[in-house]
């Protein structure tokens, strides 16, 4: 039973995580030499100067202005539990009646690690120069503005069918390139990844920019699988943790905080401007760095207190920054 149970609750990581540095599930943990232990409170120093990132206990204190700025990264603890009594559950009984309820969990672990993720891509970071400790907000100069290319872009995708459908405003090619440009200017590598929404994607493919000849031999626009753009190298993955969304009708955080407990408070229209829907991070995967304390744990056990109810816990620990500032551009969409 338990082995059945190990092999049919297997992590499935979501294919965002192989767009950071390091990305690789399997590597992670020793690419950046993570503590066995370092399991509470603790911060994390990211010396960012190394061939390859250290993570280590403790506040920086050594001071060499030949060296760049030092991150640090903060471990958020993420839990999820389920109770599962099979006398209740009515399924057929051919059908493992756990898979749904693993499944589910798995989904909203990895939901939250997305979550974290693009909380270290948006949220101030904690650096330290050698001679104070201070927050860093995004860089300014690295965002695409919401018009940006309205006035130039086509007003329909050149079919009587997708005319009205494309939106200017919403993520476009234009808007794509514009971004990448910007880390081109501030030396980031031509490795570039962008995290967009599904109601971003469904505007990639209406813009009539995207659905050239290339795409239409290769099939991916008709199957709706785009993954990258090749024209301007950049590749696609799609998450609903984008912040934005029904959460940018809130006017402040506090009206948020206050209806919708479970949002973080810079997805409102406070934090990321007036008309703005959604806010799309575009990076060189060297500019974003990803920290484990714990991968995602599952344990399958029978609840003797609880009348040998099934019990489906899962937790992990994990967080992420910003490491290079000028290679992170944020592109502001509109659905309006």
């Amino acid at each position: 039973m338990k082995n059945e149970l190990e092999i049919l609750y297997q992590t499935q990581w979501t294919n965002l995580i192989e767009s950071l540095s390091p990305y690789n599930k399997a590597t992670c943990s020793e690419a950046v030499k993570i503590k066995e232990g370092l399991v509470e409170d603790g911060v994390v120093c990211v010396k960012q100067w190394c061939g390859k990132m250290e993570a280590r206990e403790g506040i920086a204190t050594e001071h060499n202005p030949s060296k760049k700025t030092r991150r640090y990264v903060q471990g958020f603890p993420k839990v999820t539990s389920s109770l599962v009594d099979k006398s209740y559950d009515q399924t057929t009984i051919s059908v493992n009646i756990l898979e749904g309820y693993a499944r589910s969990a798995i989904k909203g672990m990895n939901r939250a690690q997305d979550h974290m993720i693009i909380k270290g891509i948006f949220d101030p970071n904690i650096v330290d120069d050698g001679t104070e400790r201070k927050e860093k907000e995004f860089d300014p100069n690295m965002v695409v503005a919401l018009n940006h290319g309205v006035e130039t872009a086509p007003a329909n995708s050149g079919t009587v069918l997708f005319q009205d459908k494309f939106n200017p405003k919403g993520l476009t090619w234009e808007k794509l390139l514009r971004a990448k440009t910007l880390i081109g200017e501030s030396g980031g590598s031509d490795n570039i990844n962008a995290i967009i929404s599904h109601m971003d994607y469904e505007n990639l493919l209406l813009d009539p920019r995207i659905k050239t000849v290339d795409y239409m031999k290769s099939g991916r626009v008709e199957r709706g699988n785009i993954t990258r753009i090749a024209k301007i190298n950049i590749n696609i993955y799609v998450s609903e943790a984008i912040p934005g969304g029904l959460m940018a009708e809130y006017e402040s955080d506090k009206e948020l905080k206050k209806d919708r407990k479970d949002r973080k408070p810079y997805w409102t229209a406070a934090k990321m401007g007036a008309g703005v829907s959604r806010m799309i991070p575009v990076f060189s995967k060297d500019a974003v760095t990803l920290g484990i304390w714990k991968e995602i744990k599952k344990i399958v056990s029978v609840r003797t207190d609880l009348h040998n109810i099934l019990q489906l816990f899962y937790s992990m620990k994990m967080g992420a920054t910003r490491t290079n500032e000028n290679h992170v551009a944020k592109i502001l969409v509109s659905d309006s």
